[in-house]
């Protein structure tokens, strides 16, 4: 039941606030998980962690 997605760099796999859709596995590449935080003009982005393969994590975990 898996489905394989590929993402391009910068592209997001999921949003805050977007609905529960799975679980997910890192398998090539690397997933950077970061937060941001602030008004539209002063917003800024912070980098929380990174996974690399192999790593599982969901919405909830994040």
């Amino acid at each position: 039941m898996a489905q394989l997605r590929t993402l391009a760099s910068g592209e997001a796999l999921f949003l805050r606030g977007a609905a529960p859709c799975g679980l997910y596995a890192v398998v090539r590449g690397a997933v950077d998980i970061s937060g941001v935080g602030g008004t539209s003009d002063g917003a800024r982005s912070s980098l929380l962690t990174r996974l690399e393969p192999p790593s599982w994590f969901g919405e909830i975990a994040v």
